[in-house]
């Protein structure tokens, strides 16, 4: 309750910022069940996002541990078998190094699954999203950009579309530049496909996910079908708990 009075109190202050809803879920693998139980606001500056309210956050909390990830394994499950989600999308950060066209330089780079930028409705300013090729293990590696990254490293050169970049020594071919106002969910500087695969494994990975509601679907009827999976996957488990919240 004093989660969703500060999340208004900051509305009023700011009317022209968007509350994204943000939908627990309840979902485990073996012996990590997940239960559900933190309700968040998440307030993004206005940004042109379709239908906005439809979207929602994924979170997997292990009992007694709050955590804002889900494991890709349990990502992977929830897409194949999740009748009221419209689409379903993940994304990890961290660091990578651009070299060439200029000094070295950190960049903070998000990796993101094919659907991301299309279930919020984002297309790039320049050149294309991520294709589900792309999106494979092993796939060919591409990148898009972040305006900023465009404009400091580059110039603003739009002939950078279709060019070859190094990032940690592996080249990546620019197939697009995101619009300036763009910046959810994290500062990235530059998104790449993450590459999961069918099953998700590789090494457990933990990932941040986003999904959008069907039409007509309620955030309980999401939740309450998504605990149904949560039994598939681990049949005999304990029944999860939620609370599931809309700020506006």
């Amino acid at each position: 309750m004093n989660d969703l009075k500060f999340a208004f109190r900051q509305l009023l202050k700011n009317p022209g910022f968007t509350a994204v809803a943000v939908l627990t879920l309840a979902l485990g693998i073996g012996a990590n069940t997940a239960i559900f139980s933190v309700v968040n606001a998440v307030l993004l500056r206005p940004l042109p996002y379709p239908e906005s309210g439809q979207v929602v956050q994924l979170r997997a909390d292990r009992p007694g541990s709050p955590s804002t990830f889900i494991g890709s394994a349990t990502f992977v499950e929830v897409k194949a078998q999740s009748q009221s989600l419209a689409r379903i999308a993940a994304y990890s950060g961290g660091d990578m190094t651009l070299t060439g066209a200029g000094p070295a330089e950190r960049i903070v780079s998000g990796a993101v699954t094919a659907d991301f930028f299309p279930l919020l409705g984002v297309q790039p300013a320049v050149g294309r999203n991520f294709t589900l090729e792309e999106d494979r293990p092993n796939g060919p590696r591409a990148a898009i950009l972040g305006h900023g990254l465009w404009q400091s490293r580059f110039g603003g050169d739009p002939d950078v579309l279709g060019r070859t970049i190094t990032l940690n020594q592996q080249s990546y071919t620019v197939v697009g530049i995101l619009p300036a106002r763009f910046q959810y969910p994290e500062r990235f500087q530059l998104w790449i496909p993450l590459a999961l695969g069918e099953t998700g494994a590789g090494g457990m990975r933990f990932l941040k996910a986003i999904a959008r509601l069907k039409p007509g679907v309620t955030l309980q009827q999401a939740q309450t079908e998504l605990r149904t999976i949560a039994q598939r996957i681990q049949p005999g488990g304990p029944t999860a708990t939620a609370r599931v919240a809309r700020v506006f």
